[in-house]
């Protein structure tokens, strides 16, 4: 064991490879001494290596180590060859306020203990878990034996059971109902089986009433390596809503029954006046028969062989329904249909229904073909059986009319009223008066009532708008057609967006009348439309702020590690072969001087693609200076021979991250034409213009056909980044005649 891990004839490379590794690292022999302790093991243990290496691990002190983490590794430091190790375990270091992973494997000599911090993941995971122990939806997993694996709080709360006693449980052994539990574990197949997410609506008993939920439950696939390995539920309670709904249902149920009540209350005085009046005939019921402004008609109802209403037989009509409704005279006897064809089938069929249920009906329609409308109230004279009906009605054409004219003329003054920045006019072309909506004197913040005329306009337009302002001045006080014009209007020291729209009313003579218009102040809508725009602007930029912030996040770690990685490991390499070079033969000098150069080479290269992977000229000097050292590295090669032309503005100042991403074109754009041209001379060019910074390159090199696959896929990915800045990017290029890219990026 001491010799595996300790006397190695590699000692330096040995001794530097433990502390280079991104894990905590300890290994001990059979007898449990410790022969080697990386230095974040050390730091993470807190104590010195040198204070660790060939002491047993029993008498090290704990350090910074938990409890439960010394204990395991007295435990492993115990275990004969034939005992099974541990399996990999989690633990919370309260020092460092983070949390490793350890991992522990069988060496010849002895064990190897890994520790990976893990900080970052389960700091997700308890955030993750807080958000689901707290919300108010129910949340539970399902395995492929349709056994509860997990519940969050708000489950265990409504099953009133702690999750050791139910976890392994199913739907049935859960305690829902047969049903419903049939149900869900039909809907967790499905799920497993073409691991398409299903919708179900379960209901759920819960502690501890019991009390029925009505719950809207979404089934998803969990995948893991490409494989369903479980479903996720997520469950909403609807129970109010439902129990709401089934509220206003009674409700309305209540409601309606009142409604049929009221109106069988009507039908019945109705029918026991009709039968009281029948009865008696008594000149009094005459005098109330032919004096009620209402007209009354006693009906009888005509059926055919399957004892459907066909028609209706007048038997008696009053004269105020002879007289002033109708036009009704010596109609006793005639038939419905014949007297009144306007009445549809619909109406027929309502007589029908009131003949055979006995309930009385009461409503208004509207005639078309006699453009009228009648307020009706039909019942059955007489009990079950009874063929004879009663109608009520009257001619209330006039009222509906005016009702129409008062909810016109109210919706009128509301808009123009009410609505803020709205107001409207009435313009008489025969007495000149010009008058105007409360909204109107709002607009042009005048005093009510003060008299106005159409030359207005022109006193408040801007001098830019008084050619607009004098066609709406012509339009209302001659026009001769419809018209709407925008104006800007100086009022008081606000300027608004005046929209302007009329109606031209003519007389029975077809000449012009009146002018009625409607101003709309738009202003508001305009700067709104302006800020969204420049809320959309400013969120575009974050996110693009974001995007290459984590680009060049990533390209920082990559560049660190092929730095403090990848270029370590090949500079130890380069000295053990330094080390070789007395103990070989002659004989295989140049075989090491290409091996020395191959690696200065690499260590070279590594140390070129840090750099470039880490800007740090623009972070430090700023985008000239960035964009200027490229121009010496290019102009400092033999083939292409490159001009470069940089013209950058100091104003506007260009925003860090756009200074970076200019930069990481400019250096894909010009490796393009190292790589590929094939070019023996190039250009480079970058200018700001207003608003703009513009990027091209130019090379007289082999050039390729931009339809083809294989640079549809890279011109697509240079306009997807471009575009990303809110840019574009334009390629011209053709086999044998070289290539120009252009891109146009936004400041």
């Amino acid at each position: 064991m001491e010799a595996s891990l300790s006397d190695s004839p590699a000692r330096p490379f040995a001794d530097q490879l433990p502390d280079s590794l991104p894990w905590g690292l300890l290994a001990f022999d059979g007898a449990g001494v410790v022969r080697r302790l990386n230095r974040l093991a050390a730091t993470w243990w807190g104590l010195a290596e040198a204070d660790a290496l060939g002491r047993p691990l029993a008498g090290l002190p704990a350090g910074h180590l938990p409890p439960a983490l010394r204990a395991t590794l007295t435990t492993l430091a115990t275990r004969t060859p034939d005992d099974e190790l541990p399996a990999p375990a989690e633990f919370y270091l309260p020092q460092a306020d983070g949390w490793l992973a350890q991992t522990a494997v069988r060496h010849a000599a002895g064990i190897v203990v890994y520790w990976q911090d893990i900080t970052a993941r389960k700091r997700r995971e308890i955030e993750y878990q807080t958000l689901v122990d707290h919300t108010p939806d129910l949340l539970s997993r399902w395995d492929h034996d349709l056994r509860l694996t997990y519940a969050n709080a708000a489950y265990l709360a409504h099953l009133g059971r702690p999750l050791a006693e139910v976890r392994g449980l199913t739907a049935h052994e859960l305690g829902l109902d047969p049903a419903e539990a049939n149900r869900l574990a039909s809907g967790l197949r499905q799920v497993l089986t073409d691991g398409q997410p299903q919708q179900l609506l379960l209901r759920l008993l819960v502690a501890p009433a019991p009390r029925e939920l009505r719950l809207v439950c979404r089934l998803a696939p969990e995948r893991h390596e490409g494989k369903i390995a479980s479903v996720l539920s997520l469950a909403q309670d609807v129970s109010d809503l439902e129990r709401a709904e089934q509220a206003r249902a009674r409700v309305q149920a209540q409601a309606q029954a009142l409604a049929q009540d009221l109106a069988q209350d009507l039908a019945q005085d109705l029918a026991r006046t009709q039968d009281e009046l029948a009865r008696r005939a008594t000149d009094k019921y005459q005098v109330l028969f032919n004096s009620i402004d209402e007209g009354f008609a006693l009906i009888e109802l005509l059926t055919d062989e399957a004892g459907q209403a066909v028609d209706y037989l007048v038997r008696e009509v009053n004269p105020p329904a002879r007289q002033r409704l109708s036009g009704l005279r010596d109609r006793t006897g005639r038939r419905l249909r014949e007297l009144a064809p306007a009445l549809g089938t619909s109406w027929l069929a309502l007589f029908g229904r009131v003949a055979a249920s006995g309930e009385a009906v009461r409503l208004e329609n509207y005639l078309a073909d006699l453009d009228q409308w009648y307020s009706v109230h039909v019942s059955r004279v007489g009990g079950a059986g009874s063929r004879e009906l009663a109608l009520v009605f009257d001619d209330i054409s006039a009222r509906k009319q005016a009702e129409l004219k008062r909810a016109n003329a109210l919706r009128l003054l509301e808009e123009s009223e009410v609505v803020a920045g709205l107001g409207s006019w009435d313009y008489d072309r025969a007495t000149g008066a010009f008058l105007w909506s409360a909204g109107m004197y709002r607009l042009f913040g005048a005093a009510p009532g003060r008299a106005v005329r159409p030359g207005i306009y022109l006193d408040f337009a801007l001098e830019d708008d008084r050619s607009a302002a004098a066609r709406v001045v012509a339009g209302i006080e001659t026009g001769e057609a419809d018209f709407e014009e925008t104006l800007r209007l100086r009022v008081g020291e606000e300027v608004k967006t005046v929209r302007i729209k009329a109606v031209l009313l003519r007389d029975k003579q077809g000449r012009p009348a009146r002018v009625l218009g409607v101003d709309l102040d738009t202003s508001q809508v305009r700067r709104l439309e302006a800020e969204n725009l420049r809320m959309r602007l400013t969120q575009q930029q974050q996110r693009i702020t974001a995007v290459i912030e984590a680009q060049e996040e990533e390209r920082r770690r990559i560049a660190e590690s092929l730095h403090d990685g990848l270029g370590q490991l090949l500079y130890a390499i380069k000295l053990q072969l330094d080390r070789l070079v007395p103990a070989l033969p002659t004989a295989l000098d140049p075989i090491r001087r290409e091996a020395d150069r191959l690696l200065h080479e690499a260590i070279r290269q590594a140390r070129t693609v840090s750099h470039e992977l880490t800007p740090g000229i623009v972070a430090e000097f700023g985008l000239r200076a960035a964009l200027d050292d490229i121009c010496r590295t290019l102009q400092g090669l033999p083939r292409p021979r490159w001009q470069c032309l940089i013209h950058l503005d100091d104003a506007p100042p260009i925003a860090r991250p756009l200074q970076v991403a200019i930069y990481r074109l400019t250096q894909e754009l010009t490796q393009n034409v190292l790589k590929h041209a094939r070019a023996s001379r190039a250009t480079l060019e970058v200018e700001t213009l207003p608003g703009w910074l513009v990027l091209r390159t130019e090379d007289d090199g082999a050039g390729f056909d931009p339809a083809l696959p294989s640079a549809g896929l890279g011109l697509r990915t240079l306009r997807d980044r471009v575009a990303l800045l809110g840019g574009d990017a334009d390629l011209t290029s053709a086999p044998g005649q070289g290539t120009q890219v252009r891109v146009r990026v936004p400041l």
